[in-house]
């Protein structure tokens, strides 16, 4: 059995944002350019919340105002999840590995009364590396003192796990909570907890 759990937070514990709010917005391809271009600047803290928001205002002409306020807005959180993570974190240290600007993760902890979920919080633009980097999964690792055949990440994004699995972690690919639990209970003695 598995000693402590590494969970993703926007795909697995909250909703994607990001995507999402993109989605609305433009086609796949220009999406994806605004992302690569600006966003994954933010989510590294070589830019901060305020100035990722600015660009995209640049190159969208949206205000930034409305971008902030729409993200916060689509924030939807799995609240059967955060019920099951309660209890696991009973018998497990639970820790959160996120892609995510600081300030803007903070605030939806904050508003939904997250943090006491975690033994720690990792956040890439506090770290300035993000996942699938194989050196985030083993700066985390040696941070709280486990190896890896110690942990399981759980991720709703497959290149992330696999930047897990070169690290010698194993991971679960989150998609709903069922078959979450279902994988989930093959690592750990939880299967007497319902989600």
């Amino acid at each position: 059995m598995k000693k402590a759990v590494f969970f993703d937070f926007f795909g697995v514990i909250s909703c994607e944002i990001a995507p999402i709010w993109f989605r609305r917005h433009f086609d796949d391809k220009e999406a994806d350019q605004i992302k690569k271009d600006i966003v994954s600047l933010g989510d590294i803290g070589i830019i901060d919340e305020d100035e990722t928001y600015r660009r995209i205002y640049e190159r969208t002409g949206i205000p930034a105002d409305q971008i902030r306020s729409e993200w916060d807005d689509l924030v939807e959180i799995n609240e059967d999840l955060v019920s099951f993570l309660r209890k696991v974190k009973e018998r497990y240290p639970v820790y959160l590995l996120s892609n995510a600007i600081d300030p803007f993760l903070e605030r939806i902890l904050k508003k939904h009364d997250l943090y006491s979920l975690f033994d720690k919080i990792f956040v890439s633009s506090l770290m300035h590396i993000s996942k699938p980097s194989k050196e985030f999964f083993e700066y985390v690792l040696s941070d709280v003192g486990l190896n890896a055949e110690d942990v399981v990440m759980i991720d709703d994004n497959r290149s992330n796990l696999e930047g897990a699995k070169l690290a010698g972690i194993d991971g679960i690919l989150f998609e709903n909570n069922g078959d979450f639990k279902k994988i989930f209970d093959t690592f750990y003695e939880t299967s007497d907890l319902s989600i």
